[in-house]
């Protein structure tokens, strides 16, 4: 079951999840850069993960995405979560990167941060990857199981977001919530809770200290 949102995505309509599906499609990103380490970006409409040195100069882009998750969600039991962006253009101005396949990786964001004020020098620190994506050699879209993650903040961890980095030198380019495309094409959060809310274990104790506040977005359920 792992990625199969992603997967409906690129066959079919987002409503091809289902009624029961929660589509989150508005919130905070912003992709930080090494090479110019105080340029804010919140409000670019370009996100980018990978890791690319050009002789001394290092073209470094890690991107953060955060969701609100909404008030009906409350001691839900999640079946799967994905974060999804699509991948839909190269940084050409740091080589396209055709010939090198590409990795995703997706980690948990473990402190504050604010799309108009970070930078690659003030980004906040974030945990262990929680899934990767390996082999990526054209545009698609690419979904990051978060689904673990999303339980612990319904079961009350603090909600910082999710960050989207790459340690391969493919110039992946997603687009931000502030790019005038089709919304379909921009990051989202799918959540598809359980049928029997006691299918759940109990949370982990102490899960909650391992993350920061939840941040302000919005939400609403697919039709």
């Amino acid at each position: 079951m792992r990625r199969w949102i992603a997967a409906c995505l690129a066959l079919a309509p987002a409503s091809a999840l289902g009624a029961d599906a929660i589509l989150l499609e508005d919130g905070q990103d912003t992709a930080v850069y090494r090479f110019l380490p105080n340029l804010a970006r919140g409000d670019y409409a370009t996100l980018y993960a990978f890791t690319l040195a050009d002789g001394a100069q290092t073209h470094d882009f890690r991107t953060f995405v955060r969701f609100e998750l909404p008030a009906e969600l409350a001691g839900a039991c999640v079946e799967q979560a994905e974060v999804l962006v699509y991948y839909g253009f190269d940084a050409s101005g740091f080589g396209s990167g055709e010939n090198v396949p590409g990795t995703l990786q997706c980690a948990p964001v473990l402190a504050a941060w604010n799309e108009a004020t970070a930078t690659w020098n003030t980004q906040p620190p974030i945990g262990a990857v929680q899934d990767s994506i390996a082999g990526i050699d054209s545009f698609q879209y690419l979904g990051c199981d978060v689904t673990s993650l999303v339980q612990a903040w319904v079961d009350g961890a603090p909600n910082h977001g999710v960050a989207l980095s790459s340690p391969t030198g493919r110039a992946m380019g997603f687009y931000s919530f502030e790019a005038q495309v089709d919304p379909a094409l921009r990051p989202a959060l799918v959540i598809m809770p359980a049928d029997d809310p006691l299918a759940c274990p109990e949370p982990a104790a102490g899960v909650a200290a391992a993350f920061g506040a939840l941040g302000w977005l919005r939400s609403r359920r697919l039709r």
